[in-house]
């Protein structure tokens, strides 16, 4: 781990950045890591040819889904800390 992190760090013409995802016991806590969970999307969901803005958005549109469905749960009183 340590010497692939020293590759991206390693200064090179052209390049600006070096992302590092730690996925360590990832699998134990959430399922198989894939690029869509890691944009917060459904591990679920099947993407195929997304590019990432286009995984950036679908992420955002599924919170925005996720919001709507927890504030509709909290009006109609089904939501489960009324039934903790």
């Amino acid at each position: 781990m340590v010497q692939m992190i020293g590759r991206g760090m390693r200064l090179s013409a052209g390049k600006s950045d070096c992302h590092v995802i730690d996925m360590v016991g990832s699998v134990k806590t959430q399922g198989v890591v894939t690029a869509p969970t890691l944009f917060g999307l459904d591990p679920n969901e099947i993407v195929t040819e997304e590019t990432a803005d286009g995984l950036r958005k679908r992420a955002e549109e599924w919170k925005r889904i996720k919001e709507l469905e927890e504030e509709e749960l909290l009006q109609n009183g089904t939501h489960p800390i009324f039934h903790g």
